[in-house]
């Protein structure tokens, strides 16, 4: 009878509560029903300037406020070898984030649609606690850990922001500020999926997490990622939920994300980078960049156009004026197509004063991932990954480079379609790179209890 009236109540309250109209900042057709148990719960997704009505998603009830994309609140990207996470979500929803408002929001390209987040309050120096794969967070009273135990630390009170004419802390003027922290939560529970996928994000102070989940074989897994502030190592920790009690399966600690990649390859594919493409939309920031591809295969000629409009822009780098050379820089990384990063590595340095090459290579720096490329030339998993590089010239001379390396011919297509491409270069990873050592046998985690 109990069970009755609360799904009674349930129905009552989903048919009744209604929104304002929503802020839709994209422009997006029908999304797909969400999942099976909750379509038919669920009304059609809200069009422009239409009112979004509340409904419930595995009982909870969510009223969808803005709908965006992964990339309007998050640029990923890797800089020699380090993970770089700006944030400024659009004003829709950086305002209430701003005010430390809780708002959930329909997030198109997302596996699972519907996000609630929430804005953390700026923390100085030391004011939270960090521990090893681990933090304890109190943001508008929700108490959130993510990863291992952590010390207890003292929360710290929100400044109170000067209050802008024409509005308040959550006004417009608060939430237009750069790398805006919040966390995000997924609603509704782990289903059995063919990979893993986004529960949990948080930028705080610079460091960045991740969670993930993962339902497979009766099983589930918990990956917690962490690229800390400081940007001097990454964590990567995997856990099997065995009737509550966490088993650690997988810990790795690396400096920077290429290491751990290079270490541990296969790790890095199957749970890590799944998390790092969804929110890239598609495109893996672990994948080798146009400067590096570049500056590994010399022999690659650039076009002539290309070269001429970077050559009129590095002119720019010698300028009396430092206003008039930063704006040359800003140019040039707007201007950036592989065309463009092609003929900045090729241009002739021995005439260029130490101004024009500090900024040369910095743009350059700006299009890499790698941070040796001598080293990257001789790594196996560096030009496998060429192998599915849009150029059939990099495709080309990477087969080249790879042969040379283990010493004997391989057959690959450099000129089949992606997908094929894609499917042989997984082969011959699978063939060419050592596999890593076997983890241990998972062990009782000291936090037994999953966090959620």
């Amino acid at each position: 009878m109990l069970r009755r009236n609360r799904v009674l109540m349930l129905a009552a309250l989903t048919a009744t509560m209604t929104l304002p109209s929503s802020a839709v900042l994209h422009a997006a057709p029908a999304t797909e029903p969400v999942r099976a148990a909750a379509v038919a719960a669920t009304p059609a997704p809200a069009t422009a300037g239409a009112a979004t009505r509340a409904f419930a998603l595995d009982g909870t009830i969510i009223q969808p406020a803005a709908q965006c994309q992964w990339g309007d609140l998050l640029n990923i990207a890797l800089r020699g070898g380090k993970l770089e996470v700006k944030t400024r979500p659009p004003r829709e929803i950086a305002t209430p984030l701003a005010a430390r408002k809780l708002i959930d929001v329909e997030i198109t390209n997302a596996i699972d649609k519907y996000w609630r987040l929430q804005g953390i309050a700026p923390q100085p120096p030391g004011g939270v606690a960090m521990g090893a794969g681990g933090q304890i967070l109190v943001a508008g009273g929700v108490r959130i850990r993510i990863g291992g135990p952590v010390r207890a630390a003292p929360v710290v009170p929100a400044p109170v922001a000067r209050r802008p004419a024409g509005g308040g802390v959550g006004s417009a003027a608060a939430a237009d500020a750069d790398n805006l922290d919040f966390t995000a939560t997924a609603h509704g529970r782990a289903r059995p999926t063919d990979g893993p996928r986004l529960g949990r994000i948080m930028v705080m102070n610079g460091s960045f997490q991740l969670r993930g989940r993962w339902l497979r074989d009766s099983k589930t897994y918990q990956i917690d990622f962490r690229s800390y502030t400081d940007k001097t190592n990454v964590t990567l920790n995997v856990r099997e939920f065995v009737r509550g009690r966490g088993l650690v399966v997988l810990t790795m600690e690396a400096a920077d994300l290429q290491q751990i990649r290079h270490d541990r390859p296969l790790e890095v594919r199957t749970y890590l980078e799944p998390l790092l493409t969804e929110l890239c939309d598609g495109r893996n920031p672990l994948r080798p960049q146009a400067g590096d591809v570049y500056r590994a295969f010399a022999l690659i000629p650039a076009d002539y156009a290309a070269t001429e409009r970077v050559r009129r822009i590095v002119e720019a780098f010698d300028a009396l004026e430092p206003a008039v050379r930063d704006a040359a820089s800003a140019r040039l990384n707007q201007l950036a197509g592989r065309a463009e990063v092609l003929a900045a590595a090729r241009l002739d340095r021995t005439e260029l004063s130490p101004e024009q090459t500090l900024r040369l290579d910095t743009f350059l720096l700006r299009n890499s991932a790698m941070k040796d490329i001598a080293a990257a030339r001789r790594d196996r998993l560096f030009l496998i990954d060429c192998l599915e590089d849009e150029d059939s010239a990099v495709r080309a001379a990477a087969l080249t480079a790879l042969r040379e390396v283990v010493g004997h011919d391989i057959d690959f297509d450099v000129d089949a379609p992606a997908e094929q491409r894609a499917t042989d270069a997984e082969a011959l990873e699978s063939q060419l790179v050592a596999p890593p050592p076997p983890p241990p046998a998972p062990t009782t985690s000291a936090t037994s209890k999953n966090s959620d």
